[in-house]
């Protein structure tokens, strides 16, 4: 992967220029220590590094634009925080569904989040 993209996203979100290659090798690190098809969880990433939730997409979105990571979906409720099935791709979510905890109705486009896997 071209890591002058991510710099350009660390730097951006103030990163000091002695602490980026640090941050990279953090992000390379714990990607490597997934398995295949196993989903990355964003919050090992947001409790160790002082980045933002955003800044922290950004970088992943540099990991999947470079095939090691690819996009999943997941249901998401709002009402009772419960996380759903996953699918591989936006159209393969069906046109509704219902949480499996609660029962409440969802709408798969505002009740779906974004997470990544390991090619």
């Amino acid at each position: 992967m071209d890591n002058k993209e991510l710099v350009k996203i660390l730097k951006k979100k103030g990163v000091a220029e002695k602490h980026i290659h640090e941050y990279i090798d953090f992000f390379d690190s714990k990607i490597n220590n997934y398995k295949k098809d196993e989903v990355v969880s964003i919050s090992d990433f947001k409790e160790c590094l002082e980045l933002d939730i955003n800044a922290i997409y950004n970088i992943l979105d540099k990991y999947e634009e470079s095939r090691t990571l690819e996009y999943c979906f997941q249901e998401f409720c709002e009402s009772c925080n419960n996380r759903g099935l996953f699918y591989a791709s936006l159209s393969s979510l069906p046109d509704n569904f219902k949480c499996t905890r609660c029962g409440k109705k969802l709408n798969p486009l505002e009740n779906t989040i974004v997470l990544y896997k390991k090619k």
